[in-house]
C-alpha cells in the first residue's frame, strides 16, 4: 500500500486492517479519525496527525511520533515499546492494556490522558503535562516523572517505588493504593495530595509543606515528618508505628484510630489535633503543644507527655496506664458523656 492509497482510505473512512506499513514515510500525515487494527506502523511518523483515531492490536514499537497529535486517540492492546512521543499532543488520549516500556514521553501535553493496565517500566515523562491524567494499575518501575505536572491526576495501584518523581507537582493529586516505599519527597510539590491506603513505609516528608494532605489508611511506619508543615492533615486509620513527627506543625491534624506505637511527636505543634481512638503505647509527646487536643478513647499506655502543653486536652475514657502526664490543665473522663456512650436501647 502506498502513502497516497492509505490517505485515500482514511479520508473515505475505510478501516485499515492487517497491513504492514513499515516501508512508508508517514511524516506529518493526516490520519485523523482513522480506524487501524493489527497494523504495523513505520518508524518515520514525526508530526503525524492521529486525532480521534482508533488503534487496536497495532505495533508502533520504535516509532518516531515526536510533535504528533493524538488528541482523543484510543490505543488498545498495542505495542509502543521505545516509541518517541516527545512534545506530542496526547490530550485526553487513552492507552489501554498497551505496552509502553522504555517509551520517551518527555514534555508531552497529556492533560486528561489515561494509561490503564499498561506497562510503563522505564518510560520517561520528564517535564510532561499530565494534569488530570489517569494512571490506573500501571507498572512504573524505573520510570521517570521528574518535573512532571501531575496536578489533579489520579494514580491507582501504581508502583512508584523505583520511579523518579523529583521536582514533580502532586498538587491535589489522588494516589490510591500506590506503592512508594522508602522514598524522599524533597522537592516535590504537595498540597491537598491524597495518599489513601498507599505504602509509604520509611518515606521522608521532613521539612516539607503538606497542608491538608490525606494519608487515610496509609502505611507510614517509620516514616519521617520531622519539621514538616502539615496543618489539617488527615491520618485516620494510618499506620504510624515508630514514625518521626518531632517539631512538625500539625495543628488541627486528625489521627482518628491511627496506629502510633512508639511514634515520636516531641516538640510538635498539635493544638486542636484529634487523636480519638488512637493506639499510641510508648509514644513520645515530650514538649509537644497539645492544647485543646482530643485523646478520647485512645490508648496512651506508657506514653510520655513530659513538658507538654495540655490546656483543656481531653483524655475521656483513654487508657493511661503508666503514662507520664503532667498534672493540671487537662480533662479527665466526662461522666455525662460516658453515661450517654453506655446507653443501649432496651429493645
Amino acid at each position: 500500500m502506498t502513502r497516497d492509497e492509505l490517505l485515500d482510505k482514511v479520508q473515505h473512512g475505510e478501516p485499515i486492517r492487517g497491513v504492514d506499513l513499515r516501508e512508508l514515510d508517514l511524516k506529518g500525515a493526516d490520519l485523523c479519525g482513522a480506524s487501524f487494527e493489527r497494523v504495523r506502523f513505520p518508524t518515520s511518523m514525526r508530526g503525524v496527525q492521529l486525532k480521534e483515531s482508533s488503534l487496536v492490536d497495532c505495533d508502533l514499537s520504535g516509532c518516531d511520533l515526536r510533535s504528533g497529535d493524538l488528541h482523543l486517540a484510543t490505543l488498545y492492546k498495542s505495542r509502543l515499546q521505545g516509541v518517541r512521543l516527545e512534545y506530542a499532543r496526547v490530550i485526553a488520549a487513552s492507552f489501554l492494556e498497551s505496552e509502553l516500556s522504555s517509551a520517551d514521553l518527555q514534555r508531552i501535553e497529556a492533560p486528561a490522558a489515561s494509561f490503564v493496565s499498561s506497562a510503563l517500566a522505564g518510560a520517561r515523562f520528564d517535564g510532561a503535562n499530565l494534569d488530570r491524567a489517569n494512571l490506573i494499575d500501571v507498572d512504573l518501575v524505573g520510570a521517570s516523572l521528574a518535573g512532571a505536572n501531575l496536578a489533579k491526576a489520579t494514580l491507582y495501584r501504581a508502583d512508584i517505588s523505583q520511579a523518579d518523581i523529583s521536582g514533580s507537582d502532586l498538587t491535589l493529586t489522588t494516589l490510591v493504593e500506590a506503592t512508594f516505599g522508602a522514598k524522599s519527597f524533597g522537592g516535590v510539590k504537595l498540597f491537598r495530595t491524597q495518599f489513601m491506603k498507599s505504602k509509604l513505609a520509611r518515606a521522608s516528608f521532613a521539612e516539607l509543606e503538606l497542608t491538608q494532605c490525606n494519608f487515610m489508611g496509609a502505611d507510614l511506619s517509620e516514616a519521617s515528618f520531622e519539621g514538616a508543615q502539615a496543618g489539617q492533615c488527615f491520618f485516620g486509620e494510618a499506620n504510624l508505628s515508630q514514625a518521626r513527627l518531632s517539631r512538625a506543625m500539625l495543628k488541627q491534624a486528625i489521627f482518628e484510630k491511627a496506629e502510633l506505637p512508639r511514634a515520636d511527636l516531641s516538640g510538635a505543634m498539635l493544638v486542636e489535633a484529634y487523636f480519638a481512638g488512637v493506639k499510641a503505647p510508648g509514644a513520645r509527646f515530650v514538649d509537644a503543644k497539645l492544647d485543646y487536643a482530643d485523646f478520647s478513647h485512645a490508648d496512651v499506655t506508657a506514653a510520655d507527655f513530659s513538658g507538654a502543653a495540655l490546656f483543656r486536652t481531653k483524655f475521656h475514657r483513654a487508657v493511661r496506664d503508666h503514662a507520664v502526664i503532667p498534672r493540671g490543665g487537662w480533662l479527665e473522663d466526662d461522666e455525662e458523656l460516658a453515661e450517654i456512650e453506655r446507653w443501649e436501647p432496651k429493645q
